[in-house]
């Protein structure tokens, strides 16, 4: 069903032949379409150079400045518009977009104003209140709101694996074997589309009995489990799991935990565990429509050296939450992040002890990450394209391992704001401007029926899937 719209006055008015002239270019836009998809979200070729943007800058910052010029020149936005910034986290960086635009901020979206509110930065009670207010009579237009309706499908671990495995499901129905076509095989050596080669073993919604059925061989190699709540972050309530007997006493909570497999083969950094922050935006410009970017985003690290037989969860986790509470922080947390050439560099420093090829993170980590996370987009399609005008910005944990492998452990929909390191106060804040910049300029020309392609606002950020170039994926 098309997306109702109406005037708004941080939106200009929709013309419906600029619509249909939409449709008439799209044809001559494809090859716009590959320049801005860096690679392929689902392909790769082994042998060649690495397809990747320059690293993140060590200085400098978005370019809000040009962005606010190019979408006031080109009819994208006016300058008369209100923003409501509900969201505590992050809120000054999104302030920041919204003082180039000069967007006047209000405090309670419900209160009358001259015009509604054009923007929503918010999360949980507020945005599910913001979305049934959109759909009431009050709704006189299009707005930007930073929440996707259904998201839980991806931060919930257990909906996680569920829809992941069921839309792996759909594929093997549809294609009648493992032998994935080739919109669906990985770069590198991962050949055919498989959730086990990049979801670690996960026990969850098991009954009692189950649970002691498989308990005894859940140890049988001497494997280390790692039990997690189901929609929390920042490492809160993770525990190890050793043996049978601690996992049989974790029983009574499984209703609201996963157990997953330990990766105990980690690619270490300095002798300390890692894994791989990166950001997924999912961007509904019309209900029925959505658009994925992927952002390389940064290296977390322990602040202590690794040993897979120490219960000390600051030895296994890498979250800035947990690294603040150890002595270490005070004087070493620029060490608990990396840029991806400071780790792409580390490796190819020791490839005679890895086996690894050079430029491997840039060769197969990243183009595999990305390829998971095409997976992922096109799985939740169907779940958060339900109201237009929407975005998520999504925080995702990757780890690698020593046999060169990608492990997608976790997908967070609040990515923590903390600019507590060095990189972390130039990082963010780019990523962040961009994200926002990006999403509201694919719902604005959306809504204006005007050409998607070039993205003025793309910088880091890759463009993964457009559901609107791949109509056999619905």
């Amino acid at each position: 069903m098309a997306c109702v719209k109406s005037s708004s006055a941080s939106i200009l008015s929709t013309d419906k032949q600029q619509q249909q002239q939409q449709q008439q270019q799209k044809p001559q836009q494809q090859q716009t379409v590959q320049q801005q998809v860096i690679s392929p979200c689902l392909s790769g070729s082994a042998g060649a150079s690495p397809s990747y943007p320059d690293d993140v800058p060590a200085t400098g910052s978005y370019p809000l400045r040009a962005w606010t010029s190019k979408m006031f020149r080109n009819g994208f936005l006016s300058d008369m518009g209100f923003c409501s910034l509900s969201y505590p986290d992050g809120k000054a960086m999104v302030q920041e977009v919204f003082n180039h635009l000069g967007w006047a901020s209000v405090a309670n979206f419900r209160t009358q104003h001259p015009y509604q509110p054009g923007f929503f930065w918010c999360h949980g009670y507020t945005a599910k209140s913001i979305t049934e207010w959109r759909q009431s009579a009050k709704f006189t237009g299009l707005q930007f709101v930073s929440s996707l309706p259904n998201i839980i499908c991806l931060h919930n671990k257990k909906l996680l694996q569920t829809l992941i495995r069921q839309y792996e499901q759909s594929v093997l129905n549809s294609v009648g074997s493992l032998d994935a076509p080739n919109y669906l095989r990985f770069p590198g050596d991962i050949r055919a589309y498989n959730s086990d080669a990049y979801l670690p073993r996960t026990l969850f919604d098991l009954t009692h009995e189950e649970l002691h059925h498989i308990a005894e061989s859940c140890f049988k190699q001497d494997s280390v489990w790692i039990a997690k709540p189901l929609s929390q972050n920042c490492g809160k309530g993770i525990c190890l799991v050793r043996s049978r007997e601690q996992l049989l006493e974790l029983s009574d909570r499984l209703p609201n935990l996963i157990v997953q497999e330990y990766i105990r083969n980690p690619v270490t950094l300095d002798g300390r565990k890692s894994d791989l922050r990166v950001y997924l935006l999912l961007v509904c410009p019309e209900r029925g429509h959505l658009m994925a970017f992927y952002h390389p985003g940064f290296v977390r690290l322990s602040l202590r050296q690794y040993a897979e037989t120490t219960d000390d969860l600051a030895v296994h986790l890498t979250n800035q939450s947990v690294a603040k509470a150890t002595e270490e922080w005070t004087r070493r947390r620029d060490e608990s992040t990396w840029t991806p050439a400071q780790m792409n560099n580390n490796l190819n420093a020791r490839r005679d002890s890895t086996g690894f090829e050079r430029d491997f993170l840039f060769r197969r980590v990243h183009p595999s990450m990305r390829a998971v996370l095409g997976i992922v987009s096109r799985a939740a399609y169907p779940k958060v394209t339900r109201i237009g005008g929407c975005f998520e910005f999504l925080g995702c944990d990757f780890m690698l391992d020593t046999s060169g492998r990608v492990w997608l452990i976790e997908i967070n929909c609040y990515p923590g704001m903390a600019t507590s390191t060095s990189l972390l106060r130039t990082l963010k804040p780019q990523v962040v401007h961009e994200a926002i910049c990006l999403s509201m300029e694919c719902i604005s020309k959306q809504y204006q029926g005007k050409a998607m392609y070039p993205l003025e606002s793309l910088r880091q950020f890759q463009l993964l899937w457009n559901s609107d170039d791949e109509p056999s994926s619905s």
